[in-house]
């Protein structure tokens, strides 16, 4: 039986103060509840932890040394360098409940913070957990002793060697020792097998899966198999039930299933020479991308095997097809998307309108192809394709306002390139929008609420 054990079942003797107290220590033995700590489903264990995180706190001018310990004679030392070690120390194996954790002295190479200071090996052990608890302690750096003599040594051993010996005991958790899961990061319609590792031996597994994921093997089986139940984002996680300490649920392996999902987001627009106009192939689970242009003059900049890919388009062509592959273990999906493009953007106008439904205030904007290139996808799904080319000497267009069964409500004549529109008045219900250019005529359905 340590004394440790003597020390924490000890019944304290409270005439002389509460807790330890130099006339009666710790109390008087109580053998009776030091021996039913160490009875099942209690287990003690040992452990020794080395180093931490050091910082110097102080440098002492008079430092009284009561020893003899470490090989240093009792005496006054000069310029002395005082090191806090802190750190948290986590349990081999955790426990069902908060345990009783102490010091072994002999073991231990650490000093506490008092000047005069005994010498005798010190620990401040602190927020104990069922998983571990932190520790604090000093080391010291010793310059001159008393004769004024250059001494230049660590008390007792230097941050970097100093240690804690330590004893813990309670009902270990043994379910808390296993894991994590390993497997795959893919799981395709061919399989795949996960483990729970370091599983303790007579335990059991209870599986769960998201939706997308399909368990082919038994419940409890480990390894387990999984296959596919749809795409993208997954997940296994693994719960291991504990008698007595309640159930330990496992961190959850994160998977993508299935094939890539994909998506080309950008610009609908762009001008000749546009440089370095990005597009994103959007959705996940790929590792690979291969852009490619179809019946178009553009060119890719960079490397083209990214999520985002950069290009430049040539002048003088008016569309081309932008197509992106993506791939993973799984397999390949592919996506195409028609760009419109024009040598002579900088002349030309484009027509954008927002809200919709509109409340109070509606917004009509002229843009050149250049600022439509930059919009996202929504904005640009609302600007016009056809547009229309406006002189420098008459870049006026009319707005009107149909109502469905009542016909024209609102006309407006602009030359801004933001026009704003009070539309409170109007009645709620669905309406057609008219932008008018000497070219062309742009017409899209709007809702007032």
């Amino acid at each position: 039986m340590t004394f440790g054990i003597l020390e924490r079942t000890a019944d304290d003797i409270t005439s002389t103060g509460i807790g330890f107290d130099n006339d009666t220590g710790y109390g008087k033995v109580n053998a009776y509840s030091a021996l039913s700590l160490l009875n099942t489903p209690n287990v003690l264990y040992h452990g020794v932890s080395i180093g931490g995180t050091s910082v110097k706190l102080s440098t002492i001018s008079q430092w009284i040394y009561y020893g003899p310990q470490w090989g240093l004679a009792s005496g006054i030392y000069y310029d002395v360098d005082q090191y806090q070690i802190t750190k948290h120390i986590t349990f081999d194996v955790p426990f069902c409940s908060v345990p009783q954790v102490w010091m072994r002295d002999r073991e231990s190479t650490c000093l506490g913070f008092g000047n005069p200071n005994d010498g005798y090996p010190y620990a401040i052990i602190t927020n104990i957990t069922n998983t571990g608890f932190d520790v604090k302690y000093a080391t010291y750096y010793v310059r001159y002793n008393s004769l004024g003599q250059t001494f230049n040594r660590w008390v007792p051993v230097e941050p970097a060697s100093s240690k804690i010996a330590y004893s813990a005991i309670g009902q270990p958790n043994l379910a808390g020792t296993a894991g994590p899961i390993s497997g795959p990061n893919f799981v395709c319609s061919s399989n795949a097998i996960f483990t729970v590792n370091n599983l303790p031996i007579g335990s059991t597994i209870i599986w769960n899966n998201s939706s997308n994921l399909s368990r082919i093997s038994n419940q409890g089986t480990n390894p387990c198999t999984f296959t596919t139940a749809g795409s993208g984002t997954g997940w296994i996680e693994a719960t291991i039930p504990s008698t007595g300490c309640g159930d330990v649920i496992l961190p959850r392996k994160n998977v993508w299933v299935g094939p890539p999902i994909l998506q080309i987001t950008g610009p609908d627009y762009a001008c000749a020479g546009d440089d370095g106009l990005q597009f994103f192939a959007s959705g996940g689970g790929a590792t690979s991308y291969l852009w490619e242009i179809e019946d178009g003059e553009i060119q890719i900049i960079g490397a083209n095997d990214q999520q985002m890919c950069a290009f430049y388009f040539y002048p003088n062509y008016v569309q081309g097809e932008l197509h992106v592959t993506a791939s993973n273990e799984c397999g390949i999906v592919d996506q195409y998307r028609m760009l419109y493009y024009s040598p002579s953007c900088d002349n030309n106008y484009y027509y954008a309108f927002s809200p919709n439904p509109a409340t109070a205030n509606l917004t009509v904007e002229q843009l050149t192809a250049k600022e439509a290139s930059t919009r996202s996808v929504l904005q640009v799904n609302q600007v016009s394709k056809a547009s229309g080319k406006m002189q420098k000497d008459n870049s006026f267009y009319t707005i009107e306002i149909w109502h469905e069964n009542k016909g024209k409500v609102k006309t407006i004549k602009s030359n801004q390139k933001k026009q704003e529109i009070d539309v409170s008045m109007l009645e709620k219900g669905r309406y057609f929008l008219h932008i008018i250019t000497p070219t062309a005529i742009y017409k899209e359905q709007l809702l007032i609420k």
